[in-house]
């Protein structure tokens, strides 16, 4: 084989031109990646508004359950109030055993003084 003789302007052409090459490829290749890291970005930021949209949904109905629980709150007061109100009437109210003893006790006394009523 004979070996062939390059010359250094030869030499610096196909460097150069390897280089330019390599220099090509890198631009297309930065782009691309460019390219996916803005996909990439806009799926991040779709995932996030998507995120954001479920907690809009959530705050939602937890505004629905905190009125209802509202409310109930409500409806225990009316109830605690009634509630008080019953136990107050209880505790003014003669019990049954305690009136038929007292109903004894002046029948005794309306015998005994003549006051006795037919």
């Amino acid at each position: 084989m004979q070996k062939k003789r390059i010359t250094i302007e030869k030499l610096a052409q196909i460097t150069q031109q390897g280089f330019a090459q390599m220099e090509k490829s890198m631009k297309t290749g930065f782009t691309r990646v460019d390219e996916q890291f803005e996909e990439m970005g806009l799926m991040v930021k779709q995932g996030f508004d998507e995120v954001d949209d479920r907690f809009v949904m959530f705050d939602q109905r937890f505004d629905g359950v905190d009125k209802r629980l509202d409310k109930m709150d409500e409806r225990f007061d009316t109830v605690d109030l009634s509630l008080a109100a019953i136990n107050r009437r209880l505790q003014q109210a003669v019990y049954e055993n305690e009136f038929v003893v007292l109903q004894n006790r002046v029948t005794t006394l309306e015998r005994h003084t003549g006051l006795a009523q037919k």
